[in-house]
């Protein structure tokens, strides 16, 4: 990909920022993953801490496609 990583192959699938950010966060979570969307949907954090999280959107995450007000709420966020 064109995001500069070095890694080329993991388990035989290759690699990217998107995928150490979202598959690999799967298994093995990322510092900071406790304030990404994903992580608060999977532990069913009440919809009311969420609102204001998502509240006019400026950025999407490039593995589950959520949207948030700030990059530090998702895995691999991407401007709007």
């Amino acid at each position: 990909c064109d995001c500069g990583c070095t890694l080329t192959i993991l388990y035989l699938v290759p690699t990217c920022c998107y995928f150490r950010c979202y598959v690999l966060s799967k298994t093995q979570p990322h510092p900071g993953h406790e304030k990404h969307l994903c992580k608060m949907v999977e532990d069913k954090v009440p919809i009311e801490k969420i609102k204001p999280l998502v509240k006019d959107a400026k950025y999407i995450c490039k593995g589950c496609m959520r949207t948030a007000a700030k990059a530090e709420n998702l895995c691999a966020p991407e401007a709007l």
